[in-house]
């Protein structure tokens, strides 16, 4: 499986940060949230990031301006984790809104109930906390 396409969802601190790392790497980044506002933080952020990056001399210009070019938001949609490879899961650490989102966009993926899904061609990840068990 080839990965082209990532959707990172949630646009707080980590969203954001590994949204940047992905389209850094010439990944095609969908930013997704359920807020315009946090979608716009985030992207201050990675650009704020990428500037004192610049500033630093570890990365060039155009480089900033391709990274920030490879990342799309969305406000809580669906035709981004519809078409995604890799779906990165980066929400508040609430069990209840995690299983929503995961529940929610493996049933735009695929139409079928995340807890039946055994395999398929998409790598989904998301990030806990060891005290979230």
């Amino acid at each position: 499986m080839t990965i082209q396409k990532v959707t990172v969802v949630g646009a707080g601190i980590m969203g954001a940060g590994i949204a940047q790392v992905c389209a850094g790497g010439d990944f095609a980044v969908t930013l997704v949230d359920v807020a315009q506002e946090t979608l716009g933080r985030g992207i201050e952020s990675i650009a704020s990031s990428l500037q004192q990056a610049v500033s630093k001399g570890a990365i060039s210009r155009a480089d900033m301006q391709r990274t920030l070019g490879n990342i799309s938001t969305a406000v809580g949609s669906e035709k981004a984790v519809s078409k995604a490879d890799l779906i990165i899961e980066a929400v508040p650490e609430n069990i209840e809104l995690i299983q929503i989102h995961l529940t929610h966009y493996i049933r735009i993926k695929f139409g079928i109930a995340f807890d039946k899904m055994i395999n398929g061609e998409i790598i989904k990840s998301h990030l806990r906390s060891p005290f979230l068990r």
